[in-house]
Parts: C-alpha cells; structure tokens; sequence
C-alpha cells in the first residue's frame, strides 16, 4: 500500500510512503500551497518566486536546511511539525477568505433590486 509518484524521467518525486504518511503530506500541502498561492495573488509575484519564498520560510521554521524541505522528502515527524507551523496561518487565510467572500455576497445582495434573482456562487 506504500508507492511514490515518479517525475516524467522516472527519478522518484519523494520517499516511499504508506498511507498514514500520505494523509500528512496532503494535508501539508493543502495548508502551504494554499498559503503561497495567497501571497503570490497579494504581493504580484510568479508562481515559482512565491514558492519557493513559502518553502524558505517553512524550513526556516522547521529548523531545517532550505534544500531539505521538500514536502515529498519529509518523514511523519517532519509533517507533524509542519502542520503545527502551518495551521494557525492557514486558519487565518480561510478566515480571511471567507470574510470577503461573504463580504462579496452582501455587495451582490446589495446591487441587486428587488425581485432580482441572485447568484451566489
């Protein structure tokens, strides 16, 4: 039940990993790309300078060498301490966004006249 994605030429993206690992590194991931992708929107920058400034940070938190943090390398321990490192931030993102999008709904809400339908989503 453990296997590793391949990249195109067959060097492996990562360690072999069972499932418990996997969930981790999923839900490393869903916190750290959601935060870069953010920053990326905010500060104007390419996907790959944000990326890579997310990655620098996280090791730096980790007390980690910044060519070591790699989410595909790291063990349960590692992704343990990530997550921890990670969720406060990602919580306060998702807050945030959800802020706006229900801010984006009143102003929808508040365009529209009455007996208009409107769209939400």
């Amino acid at each position: 039940d453990s296997f590793v994605g391949c990249h195109p030429d067959g060097l492996p993206l990562g360690r072999l990993a069972g499932p418990e690992l996997r969930r981790l590194k999923v839900r490393v991931h869903e916190a750290l790309d959601a935060l870069w992708r953010a920053r990326m929107e905010r500060s104007q920058l390419k996907q790959a300078n944000a990326r890579a400034r997310a990655y620098l940070w996280l090791a730096e938190q980790l007390g980690i060498d910044a060519a070591a943090c790699h989410v595909g390398m790291f063990d349960e321990a590692t992704c343990e301490r990530a997550i921890e490192v990670l969720w406060p931030w990602y919580l306060k993102l998702r807050q945030r966004q959800g802020r706006e999008q229900v801010a984006a709904c009143e102003r929808k809400i508040l365009d529209t006249a009455p007996g208009d339908q409107v769209s939400l989503g």
